[in-house]
């Protein structure tokens, strides 16, 4: 049973059903280090490569493969894993929360210039609370 040696990967050949292929280390020691590099290990106690240690074929672009005349997928001699979590885009950030401070910051202008009796002594205060999707809204008067 191969498992894939990149962090965060858990690709492992029993669990095979989307035809993920694993592949070793090269022999070439030029390459092996830029494939140490890319996959963020270090060789010590925690990581050693051996005739066992394994890449998936997800941490490649499809342009490092070929087909042989049997239709077998081949890594391509050169190829380096170039395909991680790490270094895909981040999805975007919904702007509800800030669309939301704006939103109430507005409303609060409008009723302040449309009071008929002056200008109104309440201040409002908006506050998004770090690391939640708590907006505190804070009024009072003096």
């Amino acid at each position: 049973m191969a498992y894939c040696c990149v962090p965060g990967c858990r690709s492992f050949s029993r669990q095979n059903k989307d035809n993920t292929s694993f592949h070793k280390f090269p022999q070439d020691r030029e390459l092996q280090k830029k494939w140490i590099v890319k996959i963020r290990r270090d060789i010590g106690p925690n990581f050693q490569i051996t005739k066992n240690t394994r890449v998936c074929s997800k941490h490649f672009s499809p342009e490092c493969f070929s087909r042989t005349l049997t239709g077998i997928r081949k890594l391509k001699g050169g190829s380096v894993p170039s395909v991680f979590t790490w270094t895909q885009q981040p999805n975007e950030r919904k702007t509800l929360r800030s669309q939301e401070k704006w939103h109430l910051e507005e409303e609060h202008e409008e009723d302040e210039s449309s009071t008929k009796d002056g200008p109104s002594n309440e201040e409002c205060h908006v506050t998004e609370m770090p690391n939640t999707d708590i907006i505190m809204i804070i009024v009072w008067s003096p």
